[in-house]
């Protein structure tokens, strides 16, 4: 039985470390992770005035309200390739605010979002801007009545006779367009690459019929297999989601390909991570003074999972509260690393608390409580006071028995003044580990009875 357990405990002991899929924090909701930018309309026209749409949200995609304010950067590349640059302030308690623009020419905009500081997940989108007014298919040519009255118009006479949409041989095209952040996009299953698929005849006209299209990826599933343009319409969406991180996952069109002219975009790999966003310490709440344990410090993402850093980190321990040591106190990081692990070193007895920092990540903290640790402190004094005992029966070369047990009793008197007496009041002054512990009991082992005579002379004083 005793040999089950102590198995079941070293499985616990080497595997629970080093499981990647451990929960080791708890679930982060309503803290702003990433950002988020779209246009508030994905057919406008030429000198049309839009809204770019920055919103905050967290790890479940949900918007959420800053905890400060939040400066961002807009930047623009219209077709020209001349980029504009907005500067945008989201307010502290708020989730989203909005900017003005106003497309000057035909083609693909695309729009991305940074924020100044560097703490949130940057996105990236994308819209084509017409030369005219997109209409749908009503069997009526777009505004015919402007310049009277509608009602009384088409009471005198019937509507006019509907023109062909589209009377050149040209192909309609489909706009193909990939929107997603630059630096990844959350491998939960729940965050997307938002894909976009707009009819253009040229002219104005809406699909004639549903137009499915199809597309090839490396990773992930797309929840609309296939993505359809529906009749009358001119847009069709998708989402494209992973629950596996994968540094380099691709998407093609790959139907139809015949009747349609493609406008597609030049990238199409996108990164899914882990993202993460705080760090998770464990170790033991209360350690022997004598002892040196190991800190282990999880990256943790927005579920409290344990993950691999998603870029060089540096981590910094810092003792806020007295008490111990920890070593080394600096740890780089790569890619794809973690966790950090550290020693501990006790240096007076009390509460000690560490606090463990990365950029830009959520600042953890622990406490330690050092205690004496009765089980290894008799057991180093033990050996310590055997060993003076020992030397003493060396130098006097007379009873090895008395010896011994007068360095037994001198040992742990002197070993117990000392963690108990001068320890706590000088701090940490003096070291209290394995080392002086030895020592300590070694020269009380010397001294044999000696020392309980000192003490009971002091005692007696008092």
């Amino acid at each position: 039985m005793y040999i089950r357990a102590l198995i079941g405990l070293a499985v616990l002991i080497f595997t629970v470390p080093r499981t990647d899929a451990q929960k080791v924090a708890g679930t982060l909701t309503g803290v702003p992770i990433r950002l988020r930018i779209r246009p508030s309309t994905q057919t406008p026209t030429v000198n049309q005035e839009l809204k770019l749409v920055v919103t905050l949200l967290d790890g479940q995609g949900q918007p959420a309200n800053a905890r400060g304010m939040v400066e961002c950067y807009i930047f623009v590349h219209p077709p020209s390739g001349v980029r504009e640059k907005f500067t945008e302030m989201i307010s502290g308690g708020a989730s989203s605010d909005t900017q003005n623009y106003t497309p000057r020419a035909v083609g693909r905009h695309t729009v991305d979002v940074v924020d100044k500081a560097g703490r949130l997940l940057a996105d990236a989108s994308s819209f084509y801007v017409f030369a005219r007014s997109m209409q749908r298919r009503s069997g009526l040519p777009p505004n015919w009545w402007i310049g009277t009255d509608q009602a009384r118009w088409m009471a005198a006479k019937p509507p006019p006779p509907i023109t062909p949409r589209n009377q050149s041989r040209k192909k309609a095209t489909l706009h193909v367009s990939y929107d997603g952040g630059p630096e990844g996009v959350l491998a939960d299953g729940n965050d997307a690459v938002k894909i976009s698929v707009i009819y253009d005849d040229g002219v104005g006209g809406a699909a004639p019929e549903d137009i499915r299209v199809w597309f090839r990826h490396t990773a992930g599933k797309i929840d609309n297999r296939p993505l359809v343009v529906p009749k009358g319409e001119h847009l069709g969406e998708a989402r494209w989601t992973s629950k596996d991180a994968v540094r380099a996952a691709t998407i093609e069109y790959v139907a139809p390909t015949q009747q349609f002219e493609l406008d597609v975009p030049a990238a199409n790999t996108f990164k899914f991570i882990r993202h993460v966003v705080r760090l998770s310490p464990i170790v033991s709440p209360m350690i022997s003074i004598i002892d040196r344990p190991e800190i282990t410090v999880h990256f943790a993402d927005v579920n409290g999972m344990a993950v691999k850093t998603d870029r060089p980190r540096s981590v910094t321990f810092s003792v806020i509260q007295s008490g111990v040591t920890v070593s080394p106190a600096t740890h780089a990081i790569d890619e794809g690393g973690g966790p950090v692990r550290a020693t501990i070193t006790p240096a007076s007895l009390g509460t000690a608390k560490i606090q463990i920092d990365s950029d830009n990540l959520v600042i953890a903290s622990t406490t330690v409580e050092i205690q004496v640790g009765i089980g290894s402190l008799i057991y180093l004094s033990l050996l310590g006071a055997l060993a003076g005992g020992g030397l003493a029966y060396v130098r006097d070369r007379k009873d090895l028995p008395l010896k011994l047990m007068g360095g037994v009793a001198g040992g742990f008197v002197l070993a117990a003044i000392y963690v108990f007496g001068v320890v706590p009041l000088s701090g940490a002054a003096l070291p209290t580990n394995a080392i002086s512990a030895i020592v300590i009991s070694l020269v009380g082992g010397v001294m044999g009875i000696a020392v309980i005579d000192w003490t009971w002379a002091k005692l007696s004083k008092g």
